[in-house]
């Protein structure tokens, strides 16, 4: 497994301080995005968690850290896909997390759910977001609580919420922003 520069550390939790590698495939989550994602989401995570796009698996690994129970990792590249089972293996978290290499927009994502979160962090340049939160908002995929986390380059827009679905905040740090999403029942809006 290559690795790009010294790696990334978790932000907070349990596992705090604790180093995380990275495949030179992916661009990695910021410590200052993923602080400021498990911030807004203003509670511990829930119990499963779908990580999409995995990379380096440091949301997914944030999640764990964080109190998540469970992670369903699913990654198409086999270098970070050996990153992230190399990383689940350094930080004794094997027995919480399964990791799939696939394609996303064609994997099963039902297989483990319904997920209380999802975190998708597609590479920039991709725009995978209408085929992405359509099979997301698809049933057993999310529970009827549960919100997803889009990250995406601070130069463009949040993606449009599919039908039944709205966003709840948005943040830009950095060259990164992410959007949360949630069921249009849930709660009122805060963006800013």
């Amino acid at each position: 497994m290559a690795s790009r520069g010294r790696g990334l550390r978790v932000v907070a939790g349990e596992l705090r301080g604790r180093r995380i590698e990275v495949a030179t495939a992916t661009r990695p989550t910021i410590d200052r995005l993923r602080a400021a994602i498990f911030d807004s989401l203003g509670a511990p995570p829930p119990a499963r968690v779908l990580d999409c796009y995995a990379g380096s698996g440091a949301l997914g690994i944030e999640a764990l850290s964080r109190g998540a129970e469970h992670v369903r990792f699913v990654e198409r590249d086999s270098r970070a896909c050996a990153a992230i089972r190399a990383n689940l293996r350094r930080l004794e978290l094997e027995h919480c997390a399964t990791v799939e290499r696939g394609n996303v927009l064609r994997a099963d994502l039902a297989d483990g759910g319904p997920f209380g979160l999802v975190l998708a962090d597609p590479p920039y340049a991709d725009d995978p977001w209408i085929p992405l939160l359509e099979r997301l908002a698809e049933p057993g995929v999310i529970s009827p609580d549960g919100l997803v986390v889009a990250e995406f380059s601070a130069r463009r827009v949040a993606p449009d919420p599919p039908p039944q679905w709205r966003v709840w905040k948005t943040r830009r740090h950095g060259d990164g922003a992410f959007a949360i999403y949630c069921r249009s029942s849930n709660g009122e809006s805060d963006d800013d």
